[in-house]
């Protein structure tokens, strides 16, 4: 079920794919109007209008040539984590009159990727040499892919129409994934959704050597429930990259039932009649040793106060811890 907007309950679940989780485009057959690299960015696309480069009009997101010659042009990326696939967006803001007419989508675990396909250039104005082409196909042939988007249409990039969502049915865990566009055009963001599933061997290292932050994407952590989003999702305080303006974090709207005049509590706090609130599933269980709240850029509207609690479902989902 998706809310009145049409956007998927699944959409809410974390993109994999985004830079800020450390996601990458690791190559793309032509981007001679707009980089692959802005595929995965966080930000939502913009327009910018009348901007032009020596390359023809400026555009946010990926954009490659009219294709003259056989074939398709297709962007291959290494999710940020790996995980299990709930659904894509693949969104065409902007790109009204040339947006690829349809698209399909490949995922894969553990691909081998070929030393020399980190030498590849990305960047507008460029289209794959032989050389890179063939590094890519060689990462491609290493493992079988499975289609989780058959060839399927695409809208233009209107603000009604420029979400395409895709859902997924499949319970693997994938960590690379291949976007084709048939045959050639313009995508703004790709945003892969779904559940992380880190590597918990590689967590337990971690763990061992020193502390480690439960809660971030990156090991798994998710943001499962939330009184409100207005201005900003809770998932965003999970992010490994610091935050770089008050859009990164999360931030609630002003309860409109807010006292008139506000008053001091016995403890000393301000009693707004009202708290918000996220619940926040950890990667995996641990003893929580020191937590670090980050108010950057949170000038004028950070909380007056907050409290943090904590507990250990069993497998029941039973709470037998509290504090």
């Amino acid at each position: 079920m998706g809310d009145s907007t049409g956007k998927p309950a699944w959409a809410e679940a974390t993109d994999l794919a985004a830079s800020a989780q450390g996601g990458k485009v690791l190559f793309v057959t032509d981007q001679w109007f707009a980089s692959g690299d802005n595929l995965i960015q966080t930000q939502a696309p913009e327009w910018k209008e009348g901007v032009f480069t020596e390359h023809g009009k400026w555009m946010d997101g990926w954009e490659s040539r009219r294709k003259r010659t056989p074939g398709h042009d297709w962007a291959l990326i290494r999710l940020g984590v790996p995980g299990r696939i709930l659904g894509f967006d693949v969104d065409t803001s902007f790109f009204t009159g040339n947006y690829p007419p349809q698209v399909s989508i490949e995922a894969t675990r553990d691909c081998h990727e070929d030393v020399h396909l980190h030498d590849v250039v990305n960047q507008a104005g460029h289209s794959a040499s032989t050389r890179e082409y063939e590094c890519a196909m060689s990462t491609y042939r290493s493992q079988p892919w499975t289609t989780l988007v058959g060839t399927s249409p695409l809208r233009p990039g209107y603000p009604d129409t420029c979400h395409n969502y895709f859902a997924v049915q499949s319970g693997e865990t994938f960590t690379h994934v291949r976007l084709n566009m048939h045959p050639d055009g313009g995508i703004a963001r790709l945003r892969v959704y779904g559940v992380p599933l880190p590597d918990f061997d590689r967590l337990t290292q971690l763990m061992g050597a020193g502390s480690v932050d439960l809660t971030a994407l990156r090991h798994g952590g998710r943001a499962l429930y939330w009184s409100d989003t207005h201005y900003g999702h809770p998932a965003n305080m999970l992010r490994s990259d610091p935050g770089k303006n008050m859009g990164d974090g999360w931030e609630t709207a002003r309860a409109s039932n807010r006292p008139a005049v506000l008053s001091v509590t016995p403890d000393g706090h301000v009693a707004f009649g009202h708290n918000d609130w996220c619940v926040l599933k950890l990667g995996c269980k641990g003893v929580v040793t020191r937590l670090e709240i980050d108010t950057s850029f949170f000038k004028g509207n950070y909380p007056e106060s907050c409290r943090v609690e904590a507990c250990l479902l069993d497998d029941h989902g039973t709470c037998v811890i509290v504090m």
